[in-house]
């Protein structure tokens, strides 16, 4: 994910994925990208907690996003619901890492 972070615009908002390097979704959220892939990140590096794990197992991992400034919050958090839901409709299983950290 280190690699992926040199594309990412320093104070970019907006939703983000990461997958596995098998191709499993592990993750959906939203924010401030740079900073909540470096925490994802490093959750890998402690590997302690079950989501922790289910990242550090997944390496290397990839993530893709996007960025816009014209979201609200409440509008990227309904985003990053819809896309968790949708997900888990079609698999019918959430993301990996989702809900276990």
């Amino acid at each position: 994910m280190q690699q992926a972070l040199v594309a990412v615009p320093a104070k970019g908002l907006g939703l983000y994925r990461i997958r596995g390097a098998d191709g499993t979704l592990l993750y959906i959220g939203e924010g401030s990208i740079r900073s909540r892939l470096k925490m994802h990140g490093a959750k890998a590096q402690r590997a302690i907690l079950p989501q922790e794990v289910v990242f550090a197992n997944a390496q290397p991992p990839d993530a893709s996003w996007v960025v816009s400034s014209m979201w609200a919050a409440h509008q990227r958090e309904e985003l990053e619901t819809d896309l968790i839901a949708g997900f888990t409709l079609a698999t019918r299983t959430p993301p990996a890492a989702q809900f276990i950290g």
